[in-house]
């Protein structure tokens, strides 16, 4: 297996718009990368780009566009199309916070994969802008010990051995410190199977 023709750039009106990745039946990416206008984009497989119809192929997307000037939707920054014809072996599983993540997918038109390890944090929270609020909790996402997302990384996964453990949402500051942001694979999971009556879990999880 190559899983590297499974971690596919994302196009909007020809032009790099981000990175996503196909597990099971569904092409998984971050609602930031391919929200705009009801447009459809495009995603390069195996050297053909393919186009994704927003309303014919998709299954689940939050936040909406117009839900985007919420300061904590990216916080559940995901979106899940429908693939015709594409069966990936990529399997979802649950992260072990005591082993590094490799991080794949891509930054610029140039197409090279960029490829580093993440640490994980499993504590994420949500900051009000209250200046005396406590933060939240956010169970669906966690946090990197070190920022290292570049531009275009977000929507791309995060692997340990050849299971997908998360997506990479982008980053996230804080006191003048950096760090990424990733949705986890149970999250994905978990909305694949509630909005895709036609996704099987032996499809889309590492049991």
């Amino acid at each position: 297996m190559n899983i590297l023709d499974y971690i596919v750039p994302i196009f909007y009106k020809s032009e790099f718009n981000g990175s996503g990745f196909i597990v099971g039946t569904v092409l998984v990416t971050a609602a930031h990368v391919v929200i705009s206008e009801k447009s459809s984009f495009s995603i390069m497989y195996r050297g053909q780009k393919i186009p994704i119809g927003p309303e014919k192929n998709i299954i689940f997307e939050y936040p909406k566009e117009k839900d985007k000037q919420g300061l904590n939707n990216r916080y559940w920054d995901l979106a899940v199309y429908k693939m015709d014809n594409i069966v990936s072996p990529l399997v979802l599983q649950e992260p072990n916070f005591s082993e590094e993540c490799l991080y794949q997918g891509y930054s610029d038109s140039t197409l090279q994969v960029d490829s580093y390890s993440i640490v994980l944090n499993n504590n994420a929270y949500y900051y009000p802008p209250e200046y005396d609020a406590k933060p939240i909790p956010i169970n669906n996402c966690c946090i990197s010990q070190i920022g290292k997302c570049k531009p275009g990384n977000s929507g791309g996964p995060l692997f340990q051995g050849n299971s997908v453990v998360g997506m990479l949402s982008g980053e996230q500051q804080l006191h003048n410190l950096s760090w990424d942001r990733i949705i986890k694979a149970d999250y994905i999971l978990h909305k694949i199977l509630k909005h895709d009556s036609n996704n099987t879990s032996d499809k889309t999880i590492d049991k």
